[in-house]
Parts: structure tokens; C-alpha cells; sequence
């Protein structure tokens, strides 16, 4: 080989490392968005979560009292 040759082949993978590091880039974008998604979702489940079970108490409470009344 040589160093012309050489000196090519060094110039192709640096410029393919060059396209990997963007790709990389790319994907921690989008990490980034899916983390941030599930982090919110997590919090409107733990919303629906809390809703629910002061709903049920509250359900729990009334009949309670309307069969005191009955």
C-alpha cells in the first residue's frame, strides 16, 4: 500500500466516523423526545392514578352517609 493510498483510506473513515458521530447526534435527539414523551405520560398516569382513588373515596364517603340517612 501506499501513502497515497493510505493517506485515501484514512480521509474515507474519518469521513464515515464523521457520518456516524451525526447519526449518533440524530438518535440522542430523538432519545431526548422519547424520554421526555414517557416522562409525561408517567406523570398524567400518576394524575389519572390520584383522581381515581379521591373519586372512589368520595364515592365510599357518600354511600356510607346515605345509608346513615336511610
Amino acid at each position: 500500500m501506499t501513502d497515497a493510498q493510505l493517506h485515501r483510506d484514512i480521509g474515507n473513515l474519518q469521513a464515515r466516523v464523521t457520518v456516524l458521530e451525526g447519526q449518533i447526534k440524530d438518535m440522542n435527539a430523538k432519545l431526548d423526545v422519547l424520554l421526555e414523551a414517557v416522562t409525561e405520560a408517567k406523570g398524567g398516569f400518576r394524575l389519572v392514578l390520584v383522581v381515581g382513588t379521591l373519586g372512589a373515596a368520595l364515592g365510599g364517603l357518600l354511600l356510607k352517609l346515605w345509608e346513615r340517612i336511610t
